[in-house]
Protein backbone atom coordinates (compact mmCIF):
# COMPACT_ATOMS: atom_id res chain seq x y z
CA UNK A 1 0.00 0.00 0.00
CA UNK A 2 2.70 2.65 1.08
CA UNK A 3 4.66 1.69 -2.50
CA UNK A 4 1.48 2.28 -3.91
CA UNK A 5 0.83 5.55 -2.39
CA UNK A 6 4.73 6.48 -3.19
CA UNK A 7 3.91 5.40 -6.91
CA UNK A 8 1.14 7.37 -7.30
CA UNK A 9 2.30 10.76 -5.59
CA UNK A 10 5.51 10.71 -7.66
CA UNK A 11 3.23 10.31 -10.76
CA UNK A 12 0.76 12.88 -9.56
CA UNK A 13 3.50 15.43 -9.26
CA UNK A 14 5.04 14.80 -12.51
CA UNK A 15 1.63 15.28 -14.36
CA UNK A 16 0.96 17.97 -12.52
CA UNK A 17 4.75 19.88 -12.92
CA UNK A 18 4.08 18.84 -16.63
CA UNK A 19 0.28 20.28 -16.96
CA UNK A 20 1.45 23.70 -14.66
CA UNK A 21 2.92 25.44 -17.24
CA UNK A 22 0.46 25.46 -19.80
CA UNK A 23 -2.08 26.55 -16.99
CA UNK A 24 0.02 29.75 -16.33
CA UNK A 25 -0.52 30.65 -20.37
CA UNK A 26 -4.11 28.23 -20.78
CA UNK A 27 -6.58 29.14 -18.22
CA UNK A 28 -8.08 31.94 -20.53
CA UNK A 29 -9.02 29.10 -23.36
CA UNK A 30 -10.86 26.49 -21.06
CA UNK A 31 -13.70 28.58 -21.01
CA UNK A 32 -13.98 28.96 -24.55
CA UNK A 33 -13.73 24.68 -24.01
CA UNK A 34 -16.40 24.54 -21.64
CA UNK A 35 -18.54 27.29 -23.14
CA UNK A 36 -22.08 25.80 -24.60
CA UNK A 37 -21.82 29.11 -27.12
CA UNK A 38 -19.39 31.97 -27.78
CA UNK A 39 -21.31 35.39 -27.31
CA UNK A 40 -19.30 37.64 -30.20
CA UNK A 41 -21.52 40.74 -29.11
CA UNK A 42 -24.49 41.96 -27.67
CA UNK A 43 -26.09 45.03 -29.23
CA UNK A 44 -29.12 46.54 -27.60
CA UNK A 45 -31.43 49.61 -27.90
CA UNK A 46 -33.26 51.57 -25.16
CA UNK A 47 -36.31 53.80 -25.99
CA UNK A 48 -37.53 56.18 -23.48
CA UNK A 49 -41.28 57.08 -23.80
CA UNK A 50 -42.72 60.00 -22.40
CA UNK A 51 -45.12 58.00 -19.92
CA UNK A 52 -41.87 56.99 -18.43
CA UNK A 53 -42.00 52.65 -20.64
CA UNK A 54 -38.97 51.70 -21.73
CA UNK A 55 -38.74 49.50 -24.99
CA UNK A 56 -35.36 47.29 -24.36
CA UNK A 57 -34.52 45.39 -27.65
CA UNK A 58 -31.22 43.03 -27.50
CA UNK A 59 -29.72 41.77 -30.32
CA UNK A 60 -27.12 38.74 -29.37
CA UNK A 61 -24.81 37.45 -32.26
CA UNK A 62 -23.82 34.15 -31.08
CA UNK A 63 -21.29 30.90 -32.44
CA UNK A 64 -22.69 27.66 -31.67
CA UNK A 65 -20.39 24.24 -31.61
CA UNK A 66 -23.41 21.81 -31.24
CA UNK A 67 -26.01 21.42 -32.93
CA UNK A 68 -28.34 21.72 -29.95
CA UNK A 69 -27.80 24.82 -27.10
CA UNK A 70 -29.27 27.34 -25.32
CA UNK A 71 -29.04 31.12 -23.59
CA UNK A 72 -30.28 32.05 -20.53
CA UNK A 73 -31.16 35.67 -19.74
CA UNK A 74 -32.03 36.94 -16.37
CA UNK A 75 -33.61 40.67 -15.87
CA UNK A 76 -34.16 41.73 -12.08
CA UNK A 77 -37.21 43.52 -10.92
CA UNK A 78 -37.29 47.27 -10.66
CA UNK A 79 -37.43 49.62 -7.91
CA UNK A 80 -40.70 50.39 -9.43
CA UNK A 81 -42.80 49.34 -12.48
CA UNK A 82 -43.13 45.78 -13.89
CA UNK A 83 -40.59 43.85 -16.45
CA UNK A 84 -42.55 42.03 -19.39
CA UNK A 85 -40.92 39.80 -22.22
CA UNK A 86 -42.95 41.14 -25.13
CA UNK A 87 -41.12 37.89 -27.61
CA UNK A 88 -37.83 35.99 -29.07
CA UNK A 89 -36.84 35.67 -32.54
CA UNK A 90 -33.42 33.33 -34.15
CA UNK A 91 -31.96 34.21 -37.21
CA UNK A 92 -29.46 33.12 -39.51
CA UNK A 93 -26.46 35.38 -39.16
CA UNK A 94 -25.42 36.78 -42.44
CA UNK A 95 -27.59 35.50 -44.63
CA UNK A 96 -30.01 38.41 -45.24
CA UNK A 97 -29.12 42.11 -45.32
CA UNK A 98 -32.20 42.36 -43.30
CA UNK A 99 -32.22 39.32 -40.84
CA UNK A 100 -35.82 36.83 -40.38
CA UNK A 101 -36.18 36.60 -37.28
CA UNK A 102 -38.45 33.48 -37.14
CA UNK A 103 -40.25 33.70 -33.22
CA UNK A 104 -39.62 31.21 -30.46
CA UNK A 105 -42.69 29.95 -28.57
CA UNK A 106 -43.34 29.53 -24.82
CA UNK A 107 -43.02 26.00 -23.22
CA UNK A 108 -43.14 23.96 -19.93
CA UNK A 109 -39.57 23.13 -18.83
CA UNK A 110 -40.33 19.34 -19.82
CA UNK A 111 -40.64 20.44 -23.29
CA UNK A 112 -38.13 22.78 -23.87
CA UNK A 113 -35.89 20.55 -25.33
CA UNK A 114 -37.86 18.54 -27.65
CA UNK A 115 -39.06 22.00 -29.68
CA UNK A 116 -37.07 22.75 -32.60
CA UNK A 117 -36.71 26.94 -30.44
CA UNK A 118 -38.68 27.76 -27.23
CA UNK A 119 -38.21 29.17 -24.31
CA UNK A 120 -39.45 28.80 -20.84
CA UNK A 121 -39.94 31.80 -18.57
CA UNK A 122 -40.21 32.24 -14.87
CA UNK A 123 -41.06 34.62 -12.59
CA UNK A 124 -39.74 35.16 -9.63
CA UNK A 125 -39.74 37.79 -5.95
CA UNK A 126 -36.55 39.42 -7.28
CA UNK A 127 -36.42 38.77 -10.95
CA UNK A 128 -37.78 37.14 -14.27
CA UNK A 129 -35.29 34.01 -15.84
CA UNK A 130 -35.99 33.09 -19.50
CA UNK A 131 -34.42 29.80 -20.72
CA UNK A 132 -34.03 29.45 -24.49
CA UNK A 133 -33.53 26.89 -25.93
CA UNK A 134 -32.90 25.75 -29.79
CA UNK A 135 -31.94 22.81 -31.98
CA UNK A 136 -31.30 24.96 -35.27
CA UNK A 137 -28.01 23.66 -35.41
CA UNK A 138 -24.30 24.65 -35.65
CA UNK A 139 -23.07 28.00 -36.67
CA UNK A 140 -23.61 31.86 -36.39
CA UNK A 141 -27.15 32.96 -35.06
CA UNK A 142 -28.61 36.06 -34.27
CA UNK A 143 -31.07 35.90 -31.36
CA UNK A 144 -33.10 38.95 -30.72
CA UNK A 145 -34.87 39.82 -27.63
CA UNK A 146 -38.26 42.33 -26.72
CA UNK A 147 -38.59 43.75 -22.95
CA UNK A 148 -41.24 46.33 -22.17
CA UNK A 149 -40.27 48.47 -18.65
CA UNK A 150 -43.89 49.83 -17.36
CA UNK A 151 -43.36 52.60 -14.52
CA UNK A 152 -39.66 52.50 -15.04
CA UNK A 153 -38.81 56.07 -15.14
CA UNK A 154 -39.47 57.52 -11.27
CA UNK A 155 -39.64 61.03 -10.13
CA UNK A 156 -37.56 62.03 -7.43
CA UNK A 157 -37.93 66.26 -6.88
CA UNK A 158 -37.82 67.86 -10.04
CA UNK A 159 -35.22 64.67 -11.69
CA UNK A 160 -36.86 62.06 -13.30
CA UNK A 161 -34.76 59.14 -12.26
CA UNK A 162 -33.92 55.69 -14.19
CA UNK A 163 -32.30 53.22 -12.51
CA UNK A 164 -32.13 49.64 -14.52
CA UNK A 165 -29.98 46.66 -16.10
CA UNK A 166 -28.87 47.52 -19.71
CA UNK A 167 -28.04 43.67 -19.90
CA UNK A 168 -30.11 40.59 -19.26
CA UNK A 169 -27.47 38.22 -19.85
CA UNK A 170 -26.81 35.63 -17.20
CA UNK A 171 -24.12 36.30 -15.08
CA UNK A 172 -22.07 32.74 -15.86
CA UNK A 173 -22.02 34.21 -19.40
CA UNK A 174 -20.32 37.82 -21.04
CA UNK A 175 -19.92 39.01 -24.55
CA UNK A 176 -17.24 39.99 -26.39
CA UNK A 177 -18.73 43.05 -27.26
CA UNK A 178 -21.53 45.14 -25.97
CA UNK A 179 -22.88 48.50 -27.47
CA UNK A 180 -26.28 50.27 -26.50
CA UNK A 181 -27.94 52.87 -27.56
CA UNK A 182 -30.21 54.75 -25.15
CA UNK A 183 -32.76 57.06 -27.15
CA UNK A 184 -34.36 59.98 -25.35
CA UNK A 185 -37.37 61.40 -25.82
CA UNK A 186 -37.37 64.53 -28.33
CA UNK A 187 -37.37 67.31 -26.43
CA UNK A 188 -34.66 66.02 -24.54
CA UNK A 189 -30.49 66.08 -25.76
CA UNK A 190 -28.07 64.10 -24.84
CA UNK A 191 -26.20 66.78 -23.27
CA UNK A 192 -29.49 67.76 -21.58
CA UNK A 193 -29.49 63.95 -19.46
CA UNK A 194 -27.08 62.96 -16.87
CA UNK A 195 -26.07 59.39 -16.51
CA UNK A 196 -23.83 57.32 -14.61
CA UNK A 197 -22.97 53.81 -15.28
CA UNK A 198 -22.50 50.98 -12.57
CA UNK A 199 -20.13 48.65 -13.75
CA UNK A 200 -16.42 47.60 -13.42
CA UNK A 201 -15.13 47.43 -17.11
CA UNK A 202 -14.03 50.10 -19.01
CA UNK A 203 -16.99 51.41 -20.52
CA UNK A 204 -17.12 54.63 -23.12
CA UNK A 205 -20.21 56.56 -22.92
CA UNK A 206 -21.08 59.18 -25.80
CA UNK A 207 -23.43 61.84 -25.31
CA UNK A 208 -24.61 62.85 -28.36
CA UNK A 209 -26.28 66.51 -28.89
CA UNK A 210 -29.30 64.77 -30.23
CA UNK A 211 -31.61 62.40 -28.17
CA UNK A 212 -29.09 59.52 -28.37
CA UNK A 213 -26.61 58.27 -25.62
CA UNK A 214 -24.22 55.44 -26.75
CA UNK A 215 -22.27 53.18 -24.85
CA UNK A 216 -19.79 50.78 -25.81
CA UNK A 217 -17.55 48.25 -23.73
CA UNK A 218 -14.99 45.05 -24.64
CA UNK A 219 -14.10 44.46 -21.43
CA UNK A 220 -17.47 42.72 -19.91
CA UNK A 221 -16.71 40.02 -17.30
CA UNK A 222 -19.45 37.24 -16.93
CA UNK A 223 -20.81 38.67 -13.28
CA UNK A 224 -20.58 42.34 -14.02
CA UNK A 225 -24.64 43.64 -13.91
CA UNK A 226 -24.20 46.54 -15.96
CA UNK A 227 -26.83 48.66 -14.03
CA UNK A 228 -27.39 52.36 -15.71
CA UNK A 229 -28.54 55.55 -13.52
CA UNK A 230 -29.64 58.37 -15.81
CA UNK A 231 -31.44 61.79 -14.80
CA UNK A 232 -33.50 64.49 -16.81
CA UNK A 233 -35.92 66.91 -16.23
CA UNK A 234 -39.35 65.42 -14.75
CA UNK A 235 -41.56 68.07 -17.04
CA UNK A 236 -40.54 66.07 -19.92
CA UNK A 237 -42.75 62.79 -18.98
CA UNK A 238 -46.74 62.79 -19.00
CA UNK A 239 -46.78 61.25 -15.79
CA UNK A 240 -44.02 59.57 -13.50
CA UNK A 241 -44.53 57.09 -10.25
CA UNK A 242 -42.38 58.95 -7.24
CA UNK A 243 -39.14 57.73 -6.57
CA UNK A 244 -39.85 55.32 -3.24
CA UNK A 245 -35.64 55.70 -1.81
CA UNK A 246 -35.72 58.27 0.68
CA UNK A 247 -32.37 59.66 -0.79
CA UNK A 248 -32.18 62.27 -3.07
CA UNK A 249 -31.23 61.99 -6.67
CA UNK A 250 -27.54 63.60 -5.89
CA UNK A 251 -26.89 60.84 -3.21
CA UNK A 252 -27.97 58.33 -5.49
CA UNK A 253 -25.48 59.27 -8.11
CA UNK A 254 -22.88 59.80 -5.45
CA UNK A 255 -24.24 56.17 -4.29
CA UNK A 256 -23.35 55.02 -7.68
CA UNK A 257 -20.13 56.21 -8.02
CA UNK A 258 -18.71 54.76 -5.04
CA UNK A 259 -20.62 51.64 -6.16
CA UNK A 260 -18.77 51.33 -9.10
CA UNK A 261 -15.29 52.08 -7.68
CA UNK A 262 -16.06 49.39 -5.17
CA UNK A 263 -16.88 47.02 -8.47
CA UNK A 264 -13.77 48.47 -9.49
CA UNK A 265 -11.27 47.50 -7.00
CA UNK A 266 -12.89 44.02 -6.16
CA UNK A 267 -12.66 43.15 -10.17
CA UNK A 268 -8.88 44.39 -10.03
CA UNK A 269 -8.18 41.91 -7.20
CA UNK A 270 -9.82 39.10 -8.89
CA UNK A 271 -7.46 39.56 -11.89
CA UNK A 272 -4.83 39.50 -9.21
CA UNK A 273 -5.60 36.42 -8.04
CA UNK A 274 -6.49 35.14 -11.27
CA UNK A 275 -2.71 35.87 -12.07
CA UNK A 276 -1.34 34.10 -9.41
CA UNK A 277 -3.23 31.15 -8.83
CA UNK A 278 -0.98 29.19 -11.50
CA UNK A 279 1.81 30.58 -10.38
CA UNK A 280 0.80 29.55 -6.94
CA UNK A 281 0.22 25.93 -7.97
CA UNK A 282 3.31 25.05 -9.52
CA UNK A 283 5.56 26.98 -6.98
CA UNK A 284 3.54 24.69 -4.49
CA UNK A 285 4.31 21.50 -6.99
CA UNK A 286 7.39 21.90 -7.38
CA UNK A 287 7.95 22.49 -3.51
CA UNK A 288 6.02 18.98 -3.19
CA UNK A 289 8.71 17.57 -5.52
CA UNK A 290 11.49 18.99 -4.00
CA UNK A 291 10.43 17.37 -0.51
CA UNK A 292 9.37 13.84 -2.07
CA UNK A 293 13.35 14.30 -3.69
CA UNK A 294 14.45 15.49 0.35
CA UNK A 295 12.53 12.28 1.97
CA UNK A 296 12.53 9.49 -0.64
CA UNK A 297 15.68 9.85 -2.31
CA UNK A 298 18.21 11.23 0.43
CA UNK A 299 21.35 9.29 0.13
CA UNK A 300 20.36 7.69 -3.04
CA UNK A 301 23.51 8.76 -4.91
CA UNK A 302 25.99 7.87 -2.42
CA UNK A 303 27.95 4.69 -3.43
CA UNK A 304 26.37 1.18 -2.39
CA UNK A 305 28.80 -0.86 -0.33
CA UNK A 306 30.84 -3.36 -1.61
CA UNK A 307 28.95 -5.98 1.01
CA UNK A 308 25.67 -4.59 0.42
CA UNK A 309 24.31 -8.29 0.69
CA UNK A 310 25.22 -8.94 4.41
CA UNK A 311 22.81 -6.91 6.26
CA UNK A 312 19.48 -7.80 4.06
CA UNK A 313 20.68 -11.47 4.59
CA UNK A 314 21.00 -10.96 8.80
CA UNK A 315 17.72 -9.23 9.22
CA UNK A 316 13.63 -10.21 9.13
CA UNK A 317 12.52 -10.43 5.86
CA UNK A 318 10.02 -7.99 7.35
CA UNK A 319 12.27 -5.61 8.29
CA UNK A 320 14.05 -5.89 4.11
CA UNK A 321 10.87 -5.06 2.77
CA UNK A 322 9.80 -2.63 5.61
CA UNK A 323 12.81 -0.66 4.69
CA UNK A 324 12.08 -0.81 1.08
CA UNK A 325 8.63 0.58 1.58
CA UNK A 326 6.63 -2.83 0.31
CA UNK A 327 5.07 -4.32 3.43
CA UNK A 328 2.05 -5.80 2.02
CA UNK A 329 0.18 -7.46 4.93
CA UNK A 330 -0.30 -10.95 3.01
CA UNK A 331 3.63 -10.98 2.04
CA UNK A 332 4.84 -9.85 5.59
CA UNK A 333 2.30 -13.40 6.60
CA UNK A 334 3.95 -15.51 3.89
CA UNK A 335 7.30 -14.71 4.06
CA UNK A 336 7.57 -14.55 7.97
CA UNK A 337 6.20 -18.12 7.89
CA UNK A 338 8.62 -19.00 5.33
CA UNK A 339 11.57 -17.64 7.72
CA UNK A 340 10.66 -20.06 10.32
CA UNK A 341 10.53 -22.66 7.60
CA UNK A 342 14.24 -22.00 7.21
CA UNK A 343 14.64 -21.87 11.03
CA UNK A 344 13.14 -25.46 11.53
CA UNK A 345 9.80 -23.76 13.30
CA UNK A 346 7.34 -24.61 10.86
CA UNK A 347 7.25 -27.17 8.00
CA UNK A 348 5.49 -26.95 4.59
CA UNK A 349 3.81 -29.36 2.96
CA UNK A 350 2.45 -28.35 -0.55
CA UNK A 351 0.03 -25.33 0.77
CA UNK A 352 -0.26 -26.13 4.34
CA UNK A 353 2.13 -24.75 7.05
CA UNK A 354 2.37 -26.87 10.66
CA UNK A 355 3.59 -26.42 14.02
CA UNK A 356 5.29 -29.83 14.83
CA UNK A 357 6.68 -28.08 18.22
CA UNK A 358 3.27 -26.45 19.22
CA UNK A 359 3.81 -27.37 22.98
CA UNK A 360 7.18 -25.76 23.45
CA UNK A 361 7.48 -23.93 26.43
CA UNK A 362 10.24 -22.08 25.60
CA UNK A 363 10.94 -18.91 22.81
CA UNK A 364 13.55 -17.59 23.91
CA UNK A 365 15.49 -17.92 20.58
CA UNK A 366 12.49 -16.18 18.71
CA UNK A 367 11.49 -12.93 18.34
CA UNK A 368 8.34 -11.18 20.12
CA UNK A 369 6.59 -10.74 16.87
CA UNK A 370 7.67 -14.77 15.91
CA UNK A 371 6.30 -16.08 18.87
CA UNK A 372 2.75 -14.23 18.49
CA UNK A 373 2.60 -14.95 15.06
CA UNK A 374 3.02 -18.98 16.03
CA UNK A 375 0.36 -18.45 19.12
CA UNK A 376 -1.75 -16.52 16.84
CA UNK A 377 -2.08 -18.81 13.06
CA UNK A 378 -1.41 -22.26 14.71
CA UNK A 379 -3.04 -22.11 18.13
CA UNK A 380 -5.73 -19.59 18.02
CA UNK A 381 -6.90 -19.52 14.31
CA UNK A 382 -5.79 -22.90 13.35
CA UNK A 383 -8.84 -26.02 13.43
CA UNK A 384 -8.04 -29.51 14.10
CA UNK A 385 -4.73 -29.39 14.92
CA UNK A 386 -1.24 -26.88 14.51
CA UNK A 387 -1.84 -26.65 10.77
CA UNK A 388 -2.39 -24.32 8.39
CA UNK A 389 -2.82 -23.47 4.54
CA UNK A 390 -3.58 -20.37 1.99
CA UNK A 391 -7.06 -20.82 2.07
CA UNK A 392 -7.80 -20.77 5.55
CA UNK A 393 -5.97 -17.41 6.06
CA UNK A 394 -7.80 -15.91 3.20
CA UNK A 395 -11.18 -17.10 4.62
CA UNK A 396 -10.52 -16.10 8.44
CA UNK A 397 -9.44 -12.66 6.78
CA UNK A 398 -12.60 -11.81 4.87
CA UNK A 399 -14.90 -13.67 6.88
CA UNK A 400 -17.23 -11.71 8.39
CA UNK A 401 -17.55 -13.56 11.49
CA UNK A 402 -13.49 -13.93 12.14
CA UNK A 403 -12.65 -10.54 9.83
CA UNK A 404 -12.85 -8.10 12.83
CA UNK A 405 -10.99 -10.76 15.11
CA UNK A 406 -8.31 -11.16 12.10
CA UNK A 407 -7.53 -7.09 12.19
CA UNK A 408 -6.93 -6.51 15.30
CA UNK A 409 -4.67 -9.46 15.61
CA UNK A 410 -2.74 -8.57 12.57
CA UNK A 411 -2.39 -4.83 13.99
CA UNK A 412 -0.99 -6.34 17.40
CA UNK A 413 1.50 -8.58 15.07
CA UNK A 414 2.09 -5.77 12.51
CA UNK A 415 3.29 -3.03 16.01
CA UNK A 416 5.28 -5.87 17.45
CA UNK A 417 7.41 -5.71 13.76
CA UNK A 418 6.90 -1.79 13.82
CA UNK A 419 8.87 -2.11 17.24
CA UNK A 420 11.46 -4.59 15.83
CA UNK A 421 11.90 -2.30 12.99
CA UNK A 422 12.16 0.85 15.14
CA UNK A 423 15.20 -1.32 17.56
CA UNK A 424 17.14 -0.86 14.36
CA UNK A 425 18.10 2.54 14.79
CA UNK A 426 17.27 3.37 10.60
CA UNK A 427 14.44 5.63 11.27
CA UNK A 428 14.84 8.74 13.03
CA UNK A 429 11.07 9.63 14.41
CA UNK A 430 11.84 13.16 14.91
CA UNK A 431 12.39 14.24 11.49
CA UNK A 432 9.80 12.18 10.12
CA UNK A 433 7.28 13.59 12.70
CA UNK A 434 8.54 17.26 11.70
CA UNK A 435 8.28 16.28 7.96
CA UNK A 436 4.63 14.50 8.36
CA UNK A 437 3.40 17.75 10.07
CA UNK A 438 4.73 20.35 7.83
CA UNK A 439 3.09 18.29 5.01
CA UNK A 440 -0.30 17.76 6.78
CA UNK A 441 0.18 22.06 7.33
CA UNK A 442 0.65 22.25 3.39
CA UNK A 443 -1.62 20.63 2.67
CA UNK A 444 -4.39 22.13 5.00
CA UNK A 445 -3.31 25.72 3.78
CA UNK A 446 -3.31 24.49 0.00
CA UNK A 447 -6.98 22.80 0.40
CA UNK A 448 -8.03 25.71 2.17
CA UNK A 449 -6.92 28.47 0.26
CA UNK A 450 -8.53 26.22 -3.12
CA UNK A 451 -11.89 27.82 -2.41
CA UNK A 452 -11.16 31.08 -1.27
CA UNK A 453 -9.62 31.74 -4.00
CA UNK A 454 -11.75 30.45 -6.59
CA UNK A 455 -14.34 32.62 -4.76
CA UNK A 456 -12.18 35.52 -4.26
CA UNK A 457 -11.13 35.12 -7.99
CA UNK A 458 -14.38 34.25 -9.08
CA UNK A 459 -13.04 31.34 -11.05
CA UNK A 460 -12.63 27.48 -10.38
CA UNK A 461 -9.34 27.57 -11.04
CA UNK A 462 -8.86 28.42 -7.59
CA UNK A 463 -9.36 24.43 -7.53
CA UNK A 464 -5.96 23.92 -9.16
CA UNK A 465 -4.56 24.12 -5.79
CA UNK A 466 -5.93 21.06 -4.74
CA UNK A 467 -3.29 19.43 -7.29
CA UNK A 468 -0.08 20.12 -4.65
CA UNK A 469 -2.77 20.15 -1.82
CA UNK A 470 -3.26 15.99 -2.41
CA UNK A 471 0.57 15.83 -3.55
CA UNK A 472 1.47 16.81 0.23
CA UNK A 473 -1.08 14.37 1.46
CA UNK A 474 0.40 11.80 -0.72
CA UNK A 475 3.72 12.91 0.62
CA UNK A 476 2.52 13.02 4.38
CA UNK A 477 1.05 9.44 4.51
CA UNK A 478 4.26 7.99 3.07
CA UNK A 479 6.83 10.63 4.46
CA UNK A 480 9.97 9.26 6.44
CA UNK A 481 13.46 10.29 7.46
CA UNK A 482 15.96 7.76 8.05
CA UNK A 483 19.16 7.80 9.76
CA UNK A 484 23.07 8.22 8.42
CA UNK A 485 22.76 4.28 9.08
CA UNK A 486 19.22 3.36 7.66
CA UNK A 487 20.19 5.66 4.39
CA UNK A 488 23.21 2.81 4.28
CA UNK A 489 21.17 0.22 4.69
CA UNK A 490 18.69 1.23 2.19
CA UNK A 491 20.61 1.63 -0.40
CA UNK A 492 21.82 -2.22 0.09
CA UNK A 493 18.99 -3.71 0.61
CA UNK A 494 17.62 -1.63 -3.09
CA UNK A 495 20.93 -3.22 -4.43
CA UNK A 496 19.88 -6.42 -3.04
CA UNK A 497 16.67 -6.13 -4.51
CA UNK A 498 17.71 -5.44 -7.90
CA UNK A 499 20.44 -8.73 -7.72
CA UNK A 500 18.26 -11.24 -6.59
CA UNK A 501 18.25 -13.04 -10.03
CA UNK A 502 22.27 -12.97 -9.09
CA UNK A 503 22.86 -15.11 -6.69
CA UNK A 504 26.43 -15.74 -7.07
CA UNK A 505 27.40 -11.53 -6.83
CA UNK A 506 24.63 -11.78 -3.52
CA UNK A 507 26.96 -14.41 -2.34
CA UNK A 508 30.09 -12.39 -2.63
CA UNK A 509 28.42 -9.58 -1.54
CA UNK A 510 27.82 -11.35 2.05
CA UNK A 511 31.70 -10.64 3.02
CA UNK A 512 31.91 -14.47 2.66
CA UNK A 513 29.75 -14.65 5.77
CA UNK A 514 27.31 -16.91 3.90
CA UNK A 515 27.74 -19.83 1.55
CA UNK A 516 26.00 -19.53 -2.22
CA UNK A 517 23.28 -22.01 -0.59
CA UNK A 518 22.74 -20.33 2.55
CA UNK A 519 22.69 -16.90 0.26
CA UNK A 520 20.18 -18.73 -1.40
CA UNK A 521 17.86 -20.16 1.35
CA UNK A 522 17.75 -16.73 3.09
CA UNK A 523 16.98 -14.91 -0.32
CA UNK A 524 13.73 -16.66 -0.68
CA UNK A 525 11.45 -15.49 2.26
CA UNK A 526 13.37 -11.99 0.92
CA UNK A 527 11.97 -12.45 -2.66
CA UNK A 528 8.49 -13.64 -1.41
CA UNK A 529 8.05 -10.24 0.79
CA UNK A 530 8.90 -8.45 -2.18
CA UNK A 531 7.38 -9.80 -5.11
CA UNK A 532 9.86 -10.82 -6.91
CA UNK A 533 9.88 -14.43 -6.84
CA UNK A 534 9.88 -15.35 -9.93
CA UNK A 535 12.94 -13.06 -10.31
CA UNK A 536 14.86 -15.37 -8.09
CA UNK A 537 13.56 -18.77 -9.60
CA UNK A 538 14.72 -17.87 -12.82
CA UNK A 539 18.35 -16.18 -11.46
CA UNK A 540 18.50 -19.85 -10.21
CA UNK A 541 18.57 -21.22 -13.45
CA UNK A 542 21.18 -19.53 -14.44
CA UNK A 543 23.73 -20.73 -12.17
CA UNK A 544 26.58 -23.42 -13.27
CA UNK A 545 24.97 -26.81 -13.38
CA UNK A 546 26.92 -27.44 -10.13
CA UNK A 547 25.86 -24.06 -8.13
CA UNK A 548 22.00 -24.99 -9.72
CA UNK A 549 21.98 -28.41 -8.42
CA UNK A 550 23.65 -28.15 -5.07
CA UNK A 551 21.29 -24.34 -4.05
CA UNK A 552 18.28 -26.41 -5.57
CA UNK A 553 18.62 -29.57 -3.04
CA UNK A 554 19.14 -27.53 -0.60
CA UNK A 555 16.00 -25.49 -0.81
CA UNK A 556 14.04 -28.34 -1.84
CA UNK A 557 15.37 -29.69 1.38
CA UNK A 558 14.45 -26.70 3.51
CA UNK A 559 11.18 -25.54 2.30
CA UNK A 560 9.66 -29.10 1.57
CA UNK A 561 11.39 -31.46 3.44
CA UNK A 562 13.01 -33.13 0.51
CA UNK A 563 15.58 -35.41 1.78
CA UNK A 564 19.35 -34.51 0.78
CA UNK A 565 20.85 -36.89 -2.44
CA UNK A 566 23.80 -39.17 -0.51
CA UNK A 567 25.25 -38.23 -3.49
CA UNK A 568 25.41 -34.86 -5.86
CA UNK A 569 24.47 -35.89 -9.45
CA UNK A 570 24.59 -33.49 -11.49
CA UNK A 571 23.55 -34.17 -15.45
CA UNK A 572 20.98 -32.26 -17.75
CA UNK A 573 18.32 -34.90 -16.49
CA UNK A 574 18.71 -34.35 -13.01
CA UNK A 575 18.66 -30.64 -13.35
CA UNK A 576 15.63 -31.07 -14.90
CA UNK A 577 13.90 -32.92 -12.46
CA UNK A 578 14.96 -30.32 -9.98
CA UNK A 579 13.62 -27.50 -12.27
CA UNK A 580 10.38 -28.97 -12.50
CA UNK A 581 10.43 -29.66 -8.69
CA UNK A 582 11.52 -26.11 -8.12
CA UNK A 583 9.12 -24.72 -9.69
CA UNK A 584 6.33 -26.39 -7.81
CA UNK A 585 7.83 -24.46 -4.74
CA UNK A 586 7.26 -21.51 -6.95
CA UNK A 587 3.81 -22.26 -8.08
CA UNK A 588 3.33 -22.86 -4.37
CA UNK A 589 4.54 -19.66 -2.87
CA UNK A 590 3.04 -17.54 -5.83
CA UNK A 591 -0.33 -18.96 -5.18
CA UNK A 592 0.09 -18.76 -1.13
CA UNK A 593 0.85 -14.98 -2.00
CA UNK A 594 -2.07 -14.38 -4.24
CA UNK A 595 -4.75 -16.25 -2.06
CA UNK A 596 -3.17 -15.31 1.59
CA UNK A 597 -3.19 -11.19 0.17
CA UNK A 598 -6.76 -11.42 -1.50
CA UNK A 599 -8.01 -11.68 2.02
CA UNK A 600 -6.62 -8.67 2.88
Amino acid sequence: MRSLIRSFSLILLLLSLIIGPVLITGCGSITNLISTVDITSIDSEILILIDGTLQLTEIYQVSSPQESWGLKLVRPKLRTGEVELSAIGIAASGLNPTPIYTQLEQEVKRKLKNSPAAYEKIHYEDRTTVQMHTNFGKGEWLIKVEWIYTDAIVQNADKALLYAPLLSLDTNSSPDIFTATMILPERITGVGANAVTQTSANITVNRLENNLIKLRTEDLEPDDKLWVLLSTDADIFTALEPDPAETTYEQQFQQAGLSAQKMLKLRQRAELIRMLIPYITLVSLILALAFYIYYEREGFSKAVSPNFALWPSSVKPYNFSMLLKQNTPGRILLSSMLSLVNQKELWLDDYVFTWPHSGRVDFSSLRPSETYLLHWLFQDLAIGGPALSAAQLRRAASDSTTAKSFKQNYQEFEQLICDEYLELGLYDQGKTKFGRILTIIFTVVLAILAPILSLLGKTFYGFLLLLPAASFLFLCLGVRHLTQEGQARLRECREYAKNLDNISLLAEATDSQYSLTETAILALPRAVAIDRVNLFFDGLYELSDYNFVTCAHALLHIYLRTPLPKKLLVSPQEKERLWQKLNDLREILLSSATIITSGF
